[in-house]
């Protein structure tokens, strides 16, 4: 994360996400200059393997992501550069992504916003 995230987002999405005392994740997503999608651009997730919300943090996170892209009028979620290693997880029915390369650009994983 760079120390300039915030200059120029007015309309960032930035979420911690607490329980019982313990950060469970960091999030930073933004809303494209278009009216077409939202952004999730890091998600950090506590690296304790036994930390409460292991393994519910991302359904917590695009939960979040989706009641905010729908206030700003958005149309769908872009997970920016996932690690190749949770494209299945995202991908899954339960998570309901895709692996898409919009009109050149790098992979990212996308669903449209639920109502």
């Amino acid at each position: 994360m760079t120390a300039d995230w915030r200059r120029g987002h007015a309309a960032r999405f930035e979420l911690a996400v607490w329980r019982g005392g313990i950060l469970c994740a960091l999030v930073l997503g933004r809303p494209s200059p278009r009216a077409t999608h939202m952004s999730l651009h890091d998600l950090e997730d506590n690296p304790a393997p036994d930390y409460p919300l292991r393994r519910k943090v991302a359904a917590v996170v695009v939960t979040a992501l989706d009641v905010y892209a729908t206030a700003l009028g958005k149309h769908d979620l872009r997970l920016v550069d996932p690690l190749p290693a949770l494209i299945p997880f995202y991908c899954s029915p339960d998570m309901g992504f895709e692996l898409v390369t919009p009109h050149g650009e790098a992979p990212c994983s996308r669903r449209s916003i639920r109502p």
